[in-house]
């Protein structure tokens, strides 16, 4: 006989809904099936929204609980805002009012050069990686936004959850896993401060707490790209939601806990 429906809330970027083709195998539909198989006495229901690291973070994660009313949230915050810069982020820091049409020009550049994340292959991807090479001499790069702030408001977005009665949630990090274009130092210090930063905030608040760099070197798994350069492959995601089923069946049925 199954228990009662248990509904979860993803939260995170639009990579939770990724895949090469089969809707199931995006990281959210590998959720459910790995819940649906290690506890198929429960009635399990996954759901997934978009929540990035941004001022509205908290007002939007309140929202959407709001709207799905979940059993279960999970916030899966992820490094996309802090770990990369770019030039259109240092362009808006010194020229606000060009920022807009920095973007267009930068979404044009890549269109032109393949539409990839880095530019495409061979002497058309020329036309993306020139152009930014020389901007970046030119003008530099900042990160969208600093991981300062961006822990900020993960905090703020996880003292608002606090503030709900009835909601289990816990927070998974997905930061840290792919190489970046930073100084080694750099890399390392963004990635410990927002990590460490958070671990013991959850700690001292009692909430879940897990990333998926940790998990993955339990593992083995290494992070790669696939061939578009900006989502993951199928054998990590299938990693991380192994990960995320886990942490799921630990908040609704915590008897299994370390089983």
């Amino acid at each position: 006989m199954k228990q009662e429906p248990c509904h979860v809330l993803l939260m995170s970027t639009s990579l939770i809904h990724f895949t090469e083709t089969d809707p199931s195998q995006s990281l959210l539909g590998l959720m459910g099936q790995e819940l649906n198989d290690r506890h198929p006495e429960v009635e399990w229901r996954c759901s997934g929204d978009l929540l990035y690291i941004s001022p509205s973070m908290p007002r939007r994660a309140t929202a959407l609980i709001a709207k799905y009313k979940p059993d279960i949230a999970i916030v899966r915050p992820t490094s996309l805002t802090f770990m990369h810069d770019d030039v259109t982020s240092a362009i808006r820091d010194r020229w606000p009012r060009l920022y807009r049409l920095a973007l267009s020009l930068g979404e044009r550049f890549r269109w032109l050069g393949g539409g990839l994340r880095w530019g495409g292959a061979g002497r058309r991807g020329l036309l993306f990686r020139v152009p930014r090479w020389i901007a970046v001499k030119l003008i530099g790069e900042a990160p969208p936004i600093r991981v300062e702030l961006a822990t900020e408001y993960v905090k703020e977005t996880l003292d608002g959850l606090l503030r709900l009665e009835d909601l289990r949630f816990s927070c998974h990090l997905a930061v840290g896993n792919d190489k970046t274009r930073l100084k080694p130092e750099e890399d390392v210090r963004r990635r410990d401060y927002f990590v460490e930063s958070l671990r013991v905030y959850c700690r001292e608040r009692l909430i879940p707490f897990s990333n998926a760099r940790d998990v993955m070197q339990a593992k083995g798994i290494t992070y790669d790209y696939g061939a578009d350069q900006w989502h993951t492959t199928m054998p990590y995601r299938l990693a991380e939601s192994e990960a995320l089923a886990e942490i799921v069946a630990s908040v609704a049925l915590p008897a299994s806990r370390g089983a």
